[in-house]
């Protein structure tokens, strides 16, 4: 799969699931995310880019988590 950030034509890398928080009281409070191999987009299993609560882009970098307006 093709990473969907603006200018990168990395591949997501779908054999290293990265697991976030998705909610506080959900049956299912963590889902599998998977970062792109070349600017560590986070994107769902199906495709669509990680965003947090704040609207913010979600990347893995240097394995932390970080945030981008």
């Amino acid at each position: 799969m093709m990473c969907k950030e603006l200018g990168c034509d990395g591949v997501i890398d779908e054999t290293v699931p990265v697991s976030l928080q998705v909610s506080c009281t959900s049956l299912v409070p963590y889902k599998d995310a998977f970062a792109c191999k070349k600017c560590g987009r986070l994107h769902w299993e199906n495709g669509i880019p990680v965003f947090n609560r704040r609207s913010e882009k979600t990347y893995l970098i240097n394995g932390k988590i970080e945030y981008v307006d």
